[in-house]
């Protein structure tokens, strides 16, 4: 229960800073994006490899083992598991509006998200960050938020992943659940609690190969 809570917390956060960027001069490079995952289980992995809007790549490892994969070519959206594909675009059809709801927690209204400065700062993957405590629903958590070009490319790449997945109609509608706060514009989450943190980001051109289909060679050119 306690990792259902965090992952929703997580997933409005993710989304309120993914919405803060939107209009952010980003670094205009490939970047690879690493997070750690803690739970009960041990730790997971996701990785976010980003080009540009139609090539956007996230993978979900289990320690070292790859879990799955969510692959965005053009405006089509991918799931990728023990190499069968499944194409998720189009908003999953009525999924699109259950799964907005799912990241609401079940609720049509806006989430009660509120910042407070704790005066800390902390350097994570070599971003420097000021820590806050938010409350999210009145249930209190501690984040770091940082301003970092290359990590502002992956989390337009989540972004774009999720509007592909949900469709333009629950995108739309989790824009406007989300209050905007213009003092956090252009900043990302480096961490949330211990259950979230960026490992890594690193820049240099992602091959083409990355953002292949199993069986369809070398990927589509960019």
């Amino acid at each position: 229960m306690k990792m259902k809570k965090n992952m929703y917390a997580i997933t409005v956060l993710a989304a309120l800073m993914g919405l803060a960027l939107i209009g952010v001069q980003g670094a205009q490079a490939d970047v690879t994006v690493k997070y750690k995952m803690a739970s009960d289980r041990g730790n997971f992995y996701q990785v976010v490899r980003y080009a540009d809007k139609q090539h956007v790549r996230q993978d979900m490892y289990d320690g070292n083992k790859l879990v799955s994969t969510v692959l965005k070519l053009g405006s089509k959206v991918y799931m990728i598991n023990d190499g069968q594909v499944i194409e998720i675009s189009g908003g999953l059809g009525s999924m699109g509006s259950s799964l907005f709801k799912s990241m609401m927690g079940g609720s049509k209204k806006p989430p009660a998200v509120r910042f407070e400065p704790t005066g800390r700062s902390e350097n994570i993957a070599g971003i420097r960050g000021e820590v806050y405590r938010v409350m999210i629903d009145g249930e209190s958590h501690e984040v770091v938020l940082g301003r970092n070009r290359n990590l502002f490319e992956a989390v337009q790449g989540s972004v774009e992943l999720a509007k592909g997945m949900m469709g333009k109609s629950a995108a739309n509608r989790l824009t406007k659940q989300i209050d905007r706060d213009p003092s956090k514009k252009g900043m990302t989450m480096l961490r949330f609690d211990r259950s979230m943190e960026v490992v890594s980001v690193k820049t240099g051109r992602i091959p083409d190969a990355v953002f292949a289909l199993p069986g369809k060679g070398a990927g589509a050119p960019r």
